[in-house]
């Protein structure tokens, strides 16, 4: 397969044109013209079919999540009695654990936590904590009075478990330090910045505690919601509840702050998704475990989200992932107008090529958004595929935008750069009828058209591979295009990489304002 990173050597034969952009002298009345990029991206059925050799990427009834010091996310499986792990950009690394009781073995695994070395700890239904490192090899097990209901550690590798009544604290050694009981139906756990802070369900409440125990204050929580875990950032205090909510507090003086949902707010059934663990990144993101949802949601402090693990993988969400990629990167909006349009059987432009396209788009791709919510291969989301891959009918569209009264482009920059950036996974029809279109877009409006290839079925030597050629001549991007990639990391950073390269050398030029 011809791979995007071989090309960069070639790109600037891509960004090479005639004209030169040129810095305009103090006070002459210009200023840059940011170039117009128009995703064109294919939402036919097949774009919904599973991955190849990715269903280990799924899970099923995760029950809490840790996030190491390198970015690895570790998930229980409650019903699968094991531990997955995810790295930094949420590939399935591995798995661990069985049904049992021995070294290694789980019965209903729950809670998970990370220590500074990276090795994780993991609580089930019987009395023990089992310690592993970050590979999934057994090191310790730590014997408890009762089942735990939560999990902590705190800068010195100390551990913390709750019960139903007490908090127990255990040094490395595995050895009980210190103890605080008569609580009342205790739920999550979790220290920071030298305290303790645990769910009391039986009370409505959290309480903070120093290291040794002893309390220091107890919050209520509003509408008292039942709490099942709780997780503490420079940012704020992060609680799941089981109406599907996280709520977050003040670190300073515990108040309550905000709340958000941990799927859709407009699911009938979202009380039902039983948010259950949480976990937080070094960079404060926060994770949850969505048990019904088989889901791990990430957001960021302030309840945005960002990405979502666990699904089944299909070549759609992966390219929702690349062009959120793509449109939340500053140094490529800073210097880019960017729209969407979607294409199948029929195209239909999404988001106009605009200086706010790129915030529409990210918007688009937030999961609360109803452009986003829809099941994979169902719905009437945005990008909800389906249906067969017109590319004559693709390209039209965009040659009638861009030719027609709300044009993009910019009448007074005759230098201005603007492209389209094809996205499909396969074979499209009427190859002819569109390699036309391109060429009379380059030759008339000077616009080029990148093609990229994403996904199993394309590549050199695929059947596919002619067509993807053919367009990349007509649209004048031969042979820097097309690109291929399965990988949609690997697809983000190349194209992020490809376009920062033309926009920030070539494609802003100097025009009167």
């Amino acid at each position: 397969m011809k791979k995007i990173s071989l090309l960069f050597s070639s790109l600037l034969l891509l960004t090479t044109f005639n004209s030169e952009a040129k810095q305009p002298p103090p006070g002459t009345g210009v200023a840059d013209v940011k170039a117009n990029i128009y995703i064109m991206l294919d939402n036919s059925g097949s774009m919904g079919w599973d991955v190849p050799g990715r269903s280990n990427d799924k899970l099923s009834r995760p029950r809490d999540v840790a996030i190491d010091s390198l970015g690895n996310m570790y998930v229980t499986e409650f019903q699968n009695h094991r531990v997955k792990k995810y790295d930094s950009t949420g590939t399935y690394v591995k798995s661990w654990g069985y049904s049992g009781t021995s070294n290694g073995g789980f019965r209903n695994p729950n809670f998970i936590v990370s220590d500074s070395n990276n090795n994780v700890y993991v609580s089930d239904s019987t009395e023990r904590i089992q310690k592993f490192n970050n590979e999934g090899i057994w090191q310790q097990t730590y014997n408890i009075p009762s089942f735990a209901r939560g999990l902590a550690i705190d800068s010195s590798n100390n551990l913390y478990v709750n019960s139903d009544t007490s908090i127990y604290k255990y040094n490395v050694n595995g050895t009980q330090t210190a103890v605080v009981a008569g609580q009342s139906n205790l739920k999550g756990i979790d220290w920071y910045g030298g305290f303790i802070y645990a769910l009391e369900n039986g009370t409505k409440s959290f309480k903070k505690f120093t290291a040794s125990l002893v309390l220091q204050s107890t919050q209520a929580t509003p509408g008292n919601p039942t709490a099942h875990d709780i997780k503490v950032t420079s940012d704020g205090i992060y609680i799941s509840t089981a109406n599907t909510r996280i709520h977050k507090y003040a670190l300073s003086n515990m108040a309550w702050i905000k709340s958000w949902y941990a799927y859709s707010a407009s699911d009938s059934s979202k009380s039902s998704f039983n948010t259950y663990g949480l976990g937080a990144s070094a960079t404060g993101d926060i994770f949850v475990a969505l048990y019904s949802k088989n889901i791990v949601v990430k957001f960021n402090s302030e309840g945005l989200s960002q990405d979502r693990f666990g699904e089944t993988v299909a070549l759609m969400p992966l390219a929702k992932k690349v062009i959120k990629n793509i449109v939340s990167d500053t140094e490529l909006t800073d210097g880019a107008n960017f729209g969407l349009q979607m294409w199948n059987s029929r195209p239909k432009r999404r988001v106009d090529v605009s200086p706010t396209g790129a915030i529409t788009l990210q918007n688009s791709l937030d999961i609360n958004n109803a452009a986003y919510q829809c099941h994979i291969r169902y719905g009437s989301c945005w990008y909800s595929p389906g249906g067969g891959t017109d590319m004559r009918r693709a390209m039209q569209e965009a040659s009638d935008y861009f030719k027609g009264a709300k044009t993009p482009i910019d009448p007074a920059a005759s230098c201005q750069k603007n492209f389209l950036i094809v996205i499909s996974d396969g074979e499209w029809q009427y190859e002819s009828q569109a390699n036309a279109i391109a060429t009379d877009l380059l030759a008339s409006k000077g616009i080029q058209t990148i093609v990229i290839g994403f996904g199993p079925k394309v590549g050199v030597g695929s059947r596919s591979h002619a067509r993807y050629v053919s367009l990349a001549k007509a649209g004048g991007t031969f042979p820097e295009s097309p690109l291929y990639s399965e990988n949609y990391q690997h697809l983000s950073e190349s194209l992020a990489r490809y376009i920062s390269s033309a926009i920030s050398s070539k494609l802003t030029f100097s025009a009167p304002v």
